[in-house]
């Protein structure tokens, strides 16, 4: 606290003696690329092109008598040029310091927007993020067409088998179209969710009220027209980044 109290505008921890910033953090996940060196590509040689990123998505409100306004939105990310390994931490306290420093701006800003009841902020976002399939559990078994199908706990049901083979892992139905099979979203087999990323199926870890992967340093395909990523380049070499 008191590293993030000399980093803090003196304007910015008077403004708000009087009332209660409230962040919403949307998304705050880390990341990492490898980009390949060349011999005139110094600046990466000691760490091997490692690339590290910091995605964090908020929405900001102030707070106070129990009444409470809009602030605005903070999307960034914050990179360094080396292993998440041995940066994880430096990410977390700068892309923190980065959300922080900006309710500065965002209250200057804001002055003008209308009060209302506290309560009804706490509401909507009780009822946004109630998907059935955070209610759930044992998942239902069957194969997920899209996103929203996940989310809902609603896959197509029918018999199907997985097999794997050297270049893919395909699902292979007998009562389930083949337009669902080859392009799917993912699957559940009751007990564990697995998602559809290029040519595999990998499978996804709750954590609370989310769900995390491993998935592959690349990712080529994604199986829903809906999904949420990043395409990021550097250098004029691309990677992708899933964020579910």
């Amino acid at each position: 606290m008191n590293y993030l109290n000399s980093k803090l505008p003196t304007s910015f921890k008077s403004s708000v003696d009087a009332g209660h910033i409230v962040i919403y953090i949307n998304h705050f996940w880390m990341s990492q690329i490898i980009i390949k060196s060349t011999k005139a590509d110094g600046v990466f040689r000691d760490d091997k092109g490692y690339v590290s990123f910091c995605n964090f998505n908020a929405d900001y409100y102030f707070l106070k008598d129990k009444k409470i306004k809009y602030l605005g939105k903070l999307d960034t990310i914050v990179s360094i040029r080396k292993w998440i390994g041995k940066v994880s931490e430096d990410l977390l306290r700068e892309t923190l310091i980065a959300s922080l420093s900006a309710c500065e701006k965002l209250i200057q800003t804001s002055i003008t927007n209308q009060y209302y009841a506290a309560e009804l902020l706490t509401d909507s976002m009780k009822d946004k993020y109630v998907y059935p399939i955070l209610k759930t559990a044992s998942p239902k078994k069957g194969i997920y067409r899209m996103y929203e199908d996940f989310l809902n706990d609603k896959p197509i049901e029918g018999d199907f088998e997985i097999k794997e083979d050297k270049k893919r892992t395909s699902l292979i139905s007998i009562s389930i179209d083949t337009s669902v099979t080859n392009s799917a979203w993912g699957y559940s087999d009751e007990k564990e969710i697995y998602k559809h990323l290029n040519d595999e199926y990998y499978k996804m870890n709750r954590i609370e009220h989310t769900f995390e992967l491993a998935g592959p340093r690349e990712v080529r395909k994604l199986y829903t027209l809906r999904e949420v990523f990043f395409r990021m380049g550097i250098d004029n070499k691309p990677s992708s980044i899933i964020l579910i």
